[in-house]
């Protein structure tokens, strides 16, 4: 997704929806506003029912990734608010994905999120990864986890928002998925980029 591209889809300044699409940043679409979002842009329909889906689903996805994040790290003996805070955060990108993919506009939850987001984020130290010990195949000290690549300080952002994107995979249909998809993995690639 690059800015050429996403400006040239972008719905964000649509003549029907740009005001709706500015009073309804960081929550999700009511189902009038949906209603008038498959009327204005017809051709984006799929993507209303979408948002309808990911809205259904979200408390529980985000309830279960944060309960797996936290039984792999120990965010709440370092962080006294981690309990308040991971929640908010983790939901708020599901938001701002599910309106980025209304808005077919990765540019706008980049510059109004994301990297405002990863600030934030990276400025905290993030406890070490508590997974069990490593199991070798035929001696082998590599583990196979990708997340050994990564730098220790951004594991724990890197990891919560692959298991976001893997909770949404397993609960959405594949076509609901395949729109919110290249969102999530943007929120990845950005929030634990250097």
């Amino acid at each position: 997704m690059n800015a050429t591209s996403s400006q040239a889809g972008s719905l964000r300044r649509h003549p029907l929806l740009g005001e709706l699409f500015r009073r309804t940043e960081g929550r999700h679409w009511n189902d009038e506003e949906l209603a008038t979002y498959q009327r204005s842009a017809p051709e984006f329909g799929h993507r209303a029912a979408a948002a309808r889906e990911i809205a259904r689903h979200e408390a529980v996805v985000v309830e279960k990734t944060v309960n797996e994040i936290f039984a792999l790290y120990a965010f709440i003996k370092h962080h006294e608010m981690a309990q308040v805070k991971a929640p908010r955060d983790i939901t708020m990108v599901s938001v701002y994905a599910t309106n980025a993919m209304l808005m077919n506009d990765p540019d706008w939850m980049r510059d109004k999120l994301l990297l405002w987001l990863k600030t934030m984020l990276q400025a905290f130290v993030f406890p070490k990864r508590e997974a069990g010990p490593k199991k070798t195949l035929f001696g082998s000290k590599a583990s196979g986890n990708p997340i050994d690549e990564i730098p220790q300080r951004k594991q724990a952002i890197y990891e919560t928002y692959v298991v976001l994107k893997r909770n949404f995979q397993q609960v959405l249909t594949p076509t609901h998925y395949a729109l919110l998809d290249a969102y999530l993995q943007q929120a990845i690639d950005t929030l634990a980029a250097d």
